[in-house]
């Protein structure tokens, strides 16, 4: 696998599991709650995401 397509497949990666923690988490939260302390979704996410990653 060259640098690049590499690259490209890390970005992929990425990208779907910030997806899947997004769709998870917003599925058990109301969009009230989500628009309300949309600063603590997002934390929550990254959280998440960085757990995945670990």
């Amino acid at each position: 696998m060259t640098r690049r397509s590499n690259s490209n497949h890390v970005k992929e990666l990425f990208k779907e599991i910030i997806q899947g923690e997004t769709h998870a988490l917003a599925a058990s939260t109301t969009m009230e709650q989500i628009f309300k302390g949309i600063k603590e979704f997002k934390k929550e996410i990254f959280e998440k995401v960085q757990f995945e990653l670990n």
